[in-house]
């Protein structure tokens, strides 16, 4: 994966593989019941994946909060010209 972000490693983000799917944990050679199986999964506020979404919306805001800024500027420098 890494390969194909060469050029782009700082927007990359690194997580430990999720194997929810018995499939996956063969696949990967864990052996060890799925999260599916255990009939559980990881903690909806504290696991990786709500962890990773939090940061996912914070960039996300904070790229159209900066957008939002220049559209700002640039609508009150065309009124004073």
């Amino acid at each position: 994966m890494l390969q194909a972000w060469v050029k782009h490693k700082d927007n990359l983000i690194l997580m430990e593989r999720y194997h929810f799917f018995a499939s996956s944990c063969r696949q990967f050679g864990f052996n060890c019941k799925s999260l599916a199986e255990l009939r559980n999964d990881e903690d909806e506020t504290d696991g990786a994946l709500a962890k990773i979404l939090k940061v996912l919306k914070q960039v996300h805001c904070t790229f159209f909060d900066v957008c939002r800024s220049y559209a700002i500027l640039i609508k009150f420098l065309l009124f004073l010209i």
